[in-house]
């Protein structure tokens, strides 16, 4: 958040927040690994 943003300017990033890119790249996969634990994992309850 906030706490990322400014030590990102203190260290000289003054574009787009590399942080910030990162965790947008990583959506897909994480939404993929979500999908392939609910497939193989998720169970009806008896």
């Amino acid at each position: 958040g906030m706490a990322t943003r400014r030590l990102e300017r203190a260290l000289g990033e003054d574009g787009a927040s590399p942080f910030a890119a990162a965790m947008q790249s990583a959506t897909g996969v994480v939404e993929a690994l979500a999908h392939e634990v609910e497939e193989r994992y998720k169970q009806p309850l008896e």
